[in-house]
């Protein structure tokens, strides 16, 4: 579903937020629970990128140069980034959806 005019402008900031995440030195909490993912697929001049959260366990945040047939975080050398992000609890937040909304 296409993301309303309104809500462009705070979701392009939790796009902006999203940075690579060192899985050596971060101090995120993983937990053992089961919920839902989300992806939020963006399209310049046709070229599509996936963005793809994990609302649960780790909340892992992983990107994707082809959200179709391309699992996220697995696109390594000249693919969109490889491995996990931080920041995605924030882009739910900004599209109001997930344990946060």
């Amino acid at each position: 579903m296409p993301v309303a005019p309104i809500d462009l402008a705070p979701l392009a900031d939790a796009l902006d937020g999203l940075a690579p995440l060192d899985l050596d030195t971060s101090r995120r909490v993983c937990t053992a629970d089961l919920g839902p993912r989300f992806m939020v697929v963006l399209s310049n001049a046709g070229d599509l990128t996936g963005v793809v959260m994990d609302d649960f366990g780790c909340h892992d945040t992983r990107l994707t140069a082809d959200p179709r047939s391309r699992p996220a975080g697995a696109d390594g050398p000249g693919g969109a980034v490889d491995g996990v992000l931080q920041g995605g609890p924030r882009v739910l937040e900004a599209l109001g959806v997930g344990r946060g909304a």
